[in-house]
C-alpha cells in the first residue's frame, strides 16, 4: 500500500499541482483516481479498481 501511495504522489503532486483552491485540487485527485483504478499492472487480467472490488469485503 504505501508503495502504491508513494507512486501516485510521485505521478501526480510532483511538482505540486497549481490550483486555486482546495476544491480544485481535491476534483482534480478524484479524477486521477479514477483513473488509476482503470489501470492495469504489467499483464494482470484485472484493473486496479477491479482487484480492489473483489479485496474490499475482505
Amino acid at each position: 500500500m504505501e508503495g502504491e501511495i508513494g507512486r501516485f504522489r510521485r505521478n501526480h503532486l510532483v511538482p505540486v499541482p497549481e490550483v486555486d483552491s482546495l476544491a480544485e485540487l481535491n476534483a482534480l485527485i478524484d479524477e486521477w483516481d479514477a483513473a488509476d483504478d482503470a489501470r492495469r499492472i504489467g499483464s494482470r487480467p484485472h484493473s486496479v479498481g477491479e482487484h480492489f472490488a473483489i479485496e474490499r469485503p475482505l
